[in-house]
Order: C-alpha cells, then sequence, then structure tokens
C-alpha cells in the first residue's frame, strides 16, 4: 500500500530519466546457509495480504532448501530487508540494480 500512495520508489533510473513501475514485485532477502538471495513476490500490488503472506512462505521454504528458480529471483521492483528479529538498530540495506530502494 505505501508504494501504491509513494510510486517513485517503485521506479529506477533508465538513461536519465525516471522510469516508474506499474507492477510492484517486492523481493524479500532471506539468509541461507549458502548466503543471502532475494526472491520476489511478483504482483504483490494484486494480491490480498493473506496472498503475499502464502507467497512469502512459499518462497522463503523454497530459499531455504536450494528450490528457487530463475524467474523467483529475477524482476524485483523493490527489496525489503527484516532485521529486526537479530535486534539490529542500524545497518546499511543492498539496492539491488536497477531498484532505486
Amino acid at each position: 500500500q505505501a508504494l501504491e500512495e509513494h510510486r517513485s520508489l517503485n521506479s529506477t533510473l533508465e538513461r536519465e530519466q525516471i522510469k516508474i513501475y506499474e507492477d510492484i514485485n517486492i523481493g524479500v532477502a532471506v539468509a541461507t546457509e549458502k548466503g543471502l538471495v532475494v526472491p520476489v513476490i511478483r504482483n504483490a500490488n494484486r494480491k490480498l495480504l493473506t496472498q503475499v503472506a502464502s507467497t512469502l512462505k512459499e518462497l522463503v521454504e523454497k530459499a531455504r532448501t536450494g528450490k528457487l528458480s530463475k524467474e523467483d529471483v529475477t524482476g524485483g521492483t523493490f527489496t525489503i530487508t527484516n532485521l529486526g528479529m537479530y535486534g539490529v538498530e542500524v545497518f546499511i540495506p543492498i539496492i539491488n540494480p536497477p531498484e532505486a530502494a
């Protein structure tokens, strides 16, 4: 919902012009034994919260079992990293090109 209200965050810089994506494809950083991966919840703006949660659960399971496909990890337009469970107060997030945030 926040990205619907602040569309410029769901964008990229293309030939020195800001291109705002129509679809909101949320990348979610997931730590695995082999390192960090960012599976993508496609068309999150067209899903109910329960559908987003279900998709996230499936993608996290695939990430942790090494079963993510190329499609699962490409096409993100905005990435979320949650470190709250580790007590982290400050960190520098990774911005995955060509994402703006």
